[in-house]
This record gives C-alpha cells, sequence and structure tokens, in this order.
C-alpha cells in the first residue's frame, strides 16, 4: 500500500485519515443498569460471529449486604454454563484510610465460571467496585481468551485491584454472559454495557 503524503508535509495539516487504513471503533450491543430484587445481570445473545472481540464494562456496582464473591459466567446456545475455567491474578490491595498494602496471586481452574476474587463485596454505595472484561473470541470455536481488570472496594476494609487472565479449556461457542455472585445476594445498585469491537 503506498504512503500518501500530505501536500504541506506537516502532520498538524492532516484533519482525517485515507478510507483505506481502518481506525476501529467500539459498537454497542446492549446495556443494563439496576433493576430492584436482582442478584444477577445477563447479557443475553450478546455473542455473535459478527465480532471476534468485545469490551464489557460493570461499574457503580455495590450490593444490597456484604459477604458476597462476584462471578461471572458464560453460557452456550441452551443457556447453560460453560465450565472449566483456569484463571490467574495479580493481586494488590490497600487498607482504606491507612497506608499498609501488600500483593499476591490467586488461582483458580475447572470452575463452570471465572471467580474473579476470594475477597467480597461491600454495601457503602458511594465506594463501588468496577469490573472491565476483553472477552477474545467467544462465539468462534476456539479457547476463549478474558482479560480481566477488577477495582474491589471489599467489606474487609480494603481496597484491591486485580489484573488476570481466564481461559476456556474448551472450544465451546459462548452466546450470553452472566454477572453474579456466589451468595444470592441482591445488588444495589449497578452500571453495566458491552460493545463489539469492530476492526
Amino acid at each position: 500500500m503506498a504512503i500518501i503524503k500530505p501536500n504541506n508535509n506537516t502532520l498538524s495539516a492532516i484533519t482525517a485519515l485515507p478510507a483505506a487504513i481502518a481506525t476501529g471503533s467500539l459498537v454497542k450491543i446492549a446495556e443494563a443498569d439496576y433493576s430492584s430484587g436482582v442478584s444477577s445481570v445477563t447479557m443475553t445473545d450478546c455473542f455473535t460471529s459478527t465480532y471476534s472481540v468485545y469490551k464489557y464494562y460493570l461499574y457503580d456496582l455495590h450490593m444490597a449486604s456484604n459477604n458476597s464473591e462476584l462471578r461471572i459466567y458464560f453460557k452456550d446456545s441452551s443457556a447453560n454454563n460453560v465450565g472449566n475455567f483456569q484463571y490467574v491474578a495479580n493481586e494488590t490491595y490497600i487498607t482504606i484510610d491507612s497506608s499498609t498494602s501488600n500483593h499476591s496471586h490467586i488461582k483458580s481452574s475447572g470452575n463452570d465460571f471465572i471467580r474473579v476474587s476470594d475477597n467480597d463485596l461491600d454495601s457503602i454505595s458511594d465506594q463501588p467496585s468496577i469490573l472491565e472484561l476483553t472477552i477474545f473470541q467467544p462465539y468462534e470455536s476456539e479457547h476463549t481468551t478474558v482479560d480481566v481488570r477488577y477495582h474491589l472496594r471489599s467489606d474487609n476494609n480494603y481496597l484491591y485491584n486485580y489484573i488476570a487472565t481466564a481461559t476456556l479449556r474448551s472450544t465451546t461457542s459462548l452466546r450470553s454472559l452472566t454477572i453474579s455472585n456466589d451468595s444470592g445476594i441482591n445488588f444495589a445498585g449497578y452500571k453495566s454495557v458491552i460493545y463489539g469491537v469492530k476492526k
């Protein structure tokens, strides 16, 4: 492909890229905000052959009460949870209103969900938790990989940050995404959105 040089040889004069240069974009597929009395949020049939990469954001997240771990579930075309995820995360944390901090790592294997953290969500409404996922090739017959960023305001008075990856050890085609918790406790608030990444 030939490189097109701007007429006056300066980059400051470029106001748009040539049509042949793909820039990529995010295309909103679905969004879901909190409604009362629910302990999970599902993006139904959000994965299709249209996109190979997806971005998911869950934010302003807090619980009706304490003592519940966040869980990520992926479902197949029959709405069954798909199993055998391997997960590894770097964990850093600091005490609320203190400088006491440390780091560790966590791992899990063989579950039909991703156990993002072994620490519990908090119910404080103005100190929410945030989850960001990048999901690679969920619909295709591939071992789906999920990059995870998780900011957790925990009920043990710590702030946690997780940088993690999960891999599905099967090639099952995934269709839907559900965020829930291990105790069935209702959410008290959240906002969520999923995008397809356009090439």
